[in-house]
């Protein structure tokens, strides 16, 4: 009996020993990709840790997808981005995510001067998302509202808004020049 019990927590200890392992695998290269991606913009590593064995291994075809979205858009790739939409619309995202599809949906729009596209996804985002009392999402809305009437309906009145809230420090007149 304290022969199996022991034999048990053996298992058990080497089951937490590599999943322990694993998981700061996993995390080390996650750090790795969202610093090659949003820190050093270095999109030529990314997709080298991306498409290493260890990164699909790690990381799932939505997080890949997600992170390809931003490549894509600074590399004003058109094509690929609006394919990676329509991959990430298909896949089961939390609210967070889908905001932050809607959030560079409406920027690439706006981009294109689609005004259609722009006004439905900006009507289908008030609609799904403006009840919700999470801050993380009032936060996401709030960036969505902004791009929307600043970049889209050029609503220059919340320009000191915006300057404000990302802590900007330029003038109006340095934005426009």
């Amino acid at each position: 009996m304290l022969k199996d019990i022991l034999i048990v927590l053996i298992i058990a200890l080497i089951a937490a020993i590599i999943f322990l392992i694993i998981f700061n695998a996993f995390r080390k290269k996650s750090m790795l990709m969202m610093k090659a991606v949003y820190a050093d913009r270095n999109f030529e590593e990314y997709r080298r840790l991306a498409n290493s064995l260890s990164g699909k291994l790690f990381l799932s075809k939505k997080q890949r997808l997600i992170f390809n979205m931003t490549i894509y858009e600074n590399e004003n790739n058109d094509e690929l981005l609006l394919e990676t939409f329509k991959k990430l619309e298909k896949q089961k995202l939390n609210d967070q995510q889908k905001l932050d599809l809607y959030y560079n949906e409406l920027r690439y729009y706006i981009r294109h001067k689609d005004s259609e596209k722009v006004d439905q996804l900006y009507e289908e985002v008030q609609t799904k998302y403006k009840s919700n009392e999470s801050s993380l999402i009032k936060g996401i809305m709030k960036e969505i509202y902004y791009l929307y009437e600043v970049d889209y309906k050029e609503n220059i009145e919340l320009i000191d808004e915006v300057k404000n809230l990302y802590n900007l420090k330029y003038s109006w007149k340095q934005i426009t020049e």
